[in-house]
């Protein structure tokens, strides 16, 4: 397997851990204990997604996108579908950051708007990896190779995983430890119990 198409894999794993730890904080806007919520977390998790997914690992699969298209492979619709959510979960993710900058420098935010912009974000996120998962990266593993994997990288702006990748930097210390915490406990709320549902075999 090219190392490109092992660090998608990687990617989708690490973001469902993710996703677990940023439910985990929501959900104590969702039980009225905001006081219980770490702030910052939340803050390097929107951060991160704003650096490490929509600078490198969308534009990546964009790529994958274009060539399946190209090669016919694969529900077009579907593909074309995937690719444009890249653009609708950015939105989400902007707003969702924008709503905790303003909680993170005390301007009145209510609590429901939170908990309902976080839940969206979560929810068309996982439904988004589960639908790659099933759609897209059996298609990549057989149709793309190495030659093309190499021609692919050269058209995107490399970037480290600053949180999953080898040697975890300062500014996301504090943020991988409250990963491994929610990983460790047990969560609540609705998002939970779509994140943890099991994916329908199809």
């Amino acid at each position: 397997m090219h190392p490109a198409q092992s660090q998608l894999f990687a990617d989708h794993h690490n973001f469902l851990r993710l996703l677990r730890c940023l439910e985990a904080e929501v959900s104590y806007y969702e039980f009225h204990q905001s006081w219980r919520a770490h702030i910052s977390v939340i803050l390097d998790i929107f951060d991160y997604v704003q650096f490490y997914p929509e600078q490198y690992h969308h534009p990546l699969e964009d790529e994958v996108f274009d060539l399946l298209l190209d090669k016919g492979v694969g529900d077009a619709r579907e593909l074309w579908a995937m690719k444009s959510e890249h653009k609708e979960l950015e939105a989400l993710t902007h707003r969702a950051s924008n709503l905790f900058n303003m909680v993170a420098n005390d301007n009145p935010v209510p609590a429901d708007l939170l908990v309902t912009v976080t839940r969206e974000f979560l929810i068309k996120q996982l439904e988004h990896i589960n639908r790659e998962n099933r759609h897209v990266y059996p298609l990549m593993a057989e149709h793309v190779s190495d030659a093309e994997w190499d021609s692919m990288l050269a058209s995107v702006v490399h970037r480290k995983d600053p949180l999953f990748g080898k040697g975890i930097i300062a500014e996301y210390r504090d943020l991988y430890n409250a990963i491994t915490k929610a990983e460790s406990g047990v969560m609540a709320g609705a998002t939970a119990r779509a994140i943890n549902r099991p994916t329908p075999a199809v």
